[in-house]
């Protein structure tokens, strides 16, 4: 993708070619946020935009270097262990079990 190169696990009923158009999906609840690199495949480097809190859950809106837009969903307790700042960069990963694949028609 134009945000990099990332795996995932792909039901084995569902063909993908390479060059495929696919849609990559991951619940933004099961993102990884971190102000360090993290050592795992499935990574991105963003600059937080905003932040939106509703109860106890807090909405991080992202964008990658490329322009790419992400949301990520961290209980504002885990939050408070970092010290945001909009326009900060930040990381986030996830595992590659989590991410759901839409194949386009």
């Amino acid at each position: 993708t134009n945000a990099g190169c990332f795996n995932f696990q792909l039901d084995k009923s569902k063909l993908v070619q390479k060059g495929d158009e696919i849609n990559y999906i991951i619940s933004a609840d099961l993102m990884n946020f971190s102000s360090v690199k993290p050592k795992k495949r499935n990574i991105i480097n963003c600059q937080l935009i905003s932040e939106e809190y509703v109860g106890s859950i807090v909405t991080l809106f992202l964008e990658s270097k490329d322009g790419t837009e992400f949301k990520i969903q961290i209980p504002e307790r885990e939050l408070s262990k970092f010290n945001i700042q909009n326009g900060n960069k930040y990381w986030f990963s996830w595992a590659e079990k989590n991410v759901d694949v839409l194949i386009e028609d």
